[in-house]
């Protein structure tokens, strides 16, 4: 799971269009999962092409750990929110 944290860090520093991104593991530590949020489509898939170039690629981080699945989607985001330091929920609007 350190890997992809640092993977993801690579991608978020690295290119434009950044907003957001998590890594959650199961209780028993058996499942991850890595989910990326970029501006735009485009930009997130430039960002995954350029990386892909890189000297550590994406693949094989999936081999090295022997990953059962591995699922791309695309999706718009309309709305994000998170809990803020003092116990708010905050609103970013994106659109």
């Amino acid at each position: 799971m350190a890997a992809l944290c640092t993977q993801s860090e690579r991608l978020a520093e690295a290119h434009g269009g950044f907003l957001s991104a998590s890594v959650q593991v199961s209780d028993d530590g058996r499942r991850v999962l890595n989910c990326l949020q970029w501006r735009t489509r485009e930009e997130g898939e430039a960002a995954f092409q350029r990386f892909e170039q890189g000297e550590e690629s994406f693949w094989a981080l999936i081999r090295a750990h022997q990953a059962r699945a591995v699922t791309f989607g695309s999706f718009q985001v309309l709305r994000s929110f998170e809990r803020s330091h003092d116990d708010a929920l905050h609103c970013r609007l994106n659109g």
